[in-house]
């Protein structure tokens, strides 16, 4: 099973609390502890009464374009195709070199261990040649 390298309650301890304690007042709304409160006291406390989420302007859903129209700027786009382009090339290397490099240990696996005992006694060693 995997393993987290910092424990959960240390990544997320701030959402965790803030979670926590808003049912911890969900709990004091529904059993009744802020009737008799002053009425400063259940707009601050009470989860039914607060308004902080309907009145928070920051949740909002996005929408098309809400920050205008987009910009496109040919030099830009030519340098991230040029990016692309190398990124592209950079691992179509490595799949050849990781092709090349099995291919070597792959021989070296399956022709040595053939040939080790017939030329053990030998002078003439075998000769390894592969297309590269």
């Amino acid at each position: 099973m995997w393993k987290l390298k910092q424990p959960l309650f240390e990544q997320f301890a701030v959402l965790l609390s803030v979670g926590i304690v808003w049912a911890f007042a969900a709990l004091l709304t529904v059993a009744g502890a802020y009737q008799n409160r002053p009425l400063q006291t259940q707009f601050s406390c009470r989860v039914d009464r607060s308004g902080l989420v309907s009145g928070a302007s920051w949740i909002r859903f996005p929408y098309t374009l809400q920050w205008g129209t987009p910009n496109v700027d040919a030099g830009e786009v030519f340098l991230m195709l040029a990016a692309a382009f190398v990124s592209l090339i950079e691992v179509y290397i490595q799949l050849k070199m990781f092709r090349l490099i099995f291919d070597v240990v792959a021989d070296l696996i399956l022709f040595f261990p053939l040939t080790s005992k017939t030329f053990e006694n030998s002078t003439s060693y075998p000769v390894l040649t592969t297309d590269l």
